[in-house]
C-alpha cells in the first residue's frame, strides 16, 4: 500500500491495484467529513515504513488504543482474520508494506 495523497491509498496485492479513500475505508471523521484518526496512524505507519516505536517524534500515548482501531478496521476491509500489526521492541510493525510516497 502507498499513500498517492493525503486522502487516497493504492493498494496492490500481487497483479491487482486498486485505489481507496479513506471515507471508501471507513476512515472518517463524521464531524467534518475528514480522515479519521485510524487514517492518520496509518498515514504515520507509512512514514514509519511500516513500524512506529516509542522513541519515534510524533508517538502518542493514544495510539495503542488507535492501533487496536485501526487493526479492527483493516480486518474488516480487507475480510482477514490476521492481526495486521506485530509488536516490535517498543512499539509495533505492519505485516503489510505500507509507504507514504505523496
Amino acid at each position: 500500500m502507498h499513500f498517492v495523497d493525503g486522502h487516497t491509498l493504492r493498494i496492490m496485492v500481487g497483479d491487482i491495484s486498486k485505489c481507496a479513500t479513506f471515507n471508501e475505508m471507513g476512515m472518517v471523521d463524521r464531524r467534518n467529513n475528514l480522515p479519521d484518526y485510524q487514517w492518520e496512524l496509518l498515514k504515520f505507519f507509512a512514514q514509519g515504513h511500516g513500524k512506529i516505536d516509542w522513541s519515534m517524534r510524533s508517538a502518542s500515548r493514544k495510539h495503542k488504543k488507535r492501533k487496536e482501531d485501526l487493526s479492527k478496521r483493516l480486518r474488516d476491509y480487507f475480510k482477514i482474520a490476521d492481526e495486521p500489526f506485530l509488536p516490535d521492541g517498543n512499539g509495533w510493525i505492519a505485516r503489510f508494506g505500507v509507504e507514504d510516497k505523496a
